[in-house]
């Protein structure tokens, strides 16, 4: 299986204002947030759910404001010693693919099986039952290693909460750390749905 990390978009801040790609099935939605002198917040422009059809849309937020990256062009010419800061959750969404692939070398059995029980069978096979038998084990854990923020639990804002990198990578590794961290979003989740939450 395939894990696809889509940017949330940049129309933000009034709710359903995350479109597709981002709001399609089983894809890991990620919304930006700004990291700064006076500590963390969602950015303004960064597209929130819900989704058209009542889904939460946004699985969780990652930096995404003033990200150095290598300047592209110059004045129509490629230019390979400039750098620049740039904005948008177009940012915040290969940095989350860049910690899936961390996570997925050090643990290739955390991605998604292939196809569902009904591929090989029907053509026709209900939503409910793909939903039932779809699972994305590197999606979960991302999604359990968040900071929480706002509103209690997940929310169309934020999703999940900031995703903390150095988390996922030990859980990938099945490494036990004794470092502290702040409380995590934890729940169990029935792709997307969160049915349980608990924050301490």
């Amino acid at each position: 299986g395939v894990v696809v990390v889509v940017a949330a978009g940049n129309s933000g801040p009034d709710f359903t204002t995350i479109n597709a790609p981002a709001s399609a099935h089983y894809v890991v939605s990620v919304g930006a947030m700004r990291m700064g002198l006076y500590g963390e917040t969602i950015a303004g422009f960064s597209s929130r759910g819900p989704t058209s059809d009542g889904r939460q849309g946004i699985d969780l937020v990652a930096p995404g404001v003033e990200i150095y990256t290598a300047q592209a062009r110059m004045n129509g010419f490629p230019d390979v010693t400039s750098i620049t800061d740039s904005t948008g959750t177009s940012f915040s969404a290969p940095w989350t693919a860049g910690l899936v692939a961390l996570a997925l070398s050090r643990n290739p059995a955390l991605k998604p099986p292939l196809g569902t029980i009904c591929e090989l069978n029907d053509v026709t096979c209900p939503y409910g039952v793909i939903q039932s038998t779809m699972s994305d084990p590197v999606e979960d854990l991302l999604k359990q290693e968040c900071n929480d923020w706002g509103r209690p639990g997940p929310d169309p804002d934020t999703g999940c909460g900031v995703v903390r990198s150095a988390r996922v990578i030990e859980r990938a590794a099945g490494v036990s750390s004794q470092a502290s961290y702040p409380p995590i979003c934890n729940f169990t989740i029935t792709h997307g749905v969160p049915t349980t939450s608990d924050f301490g």
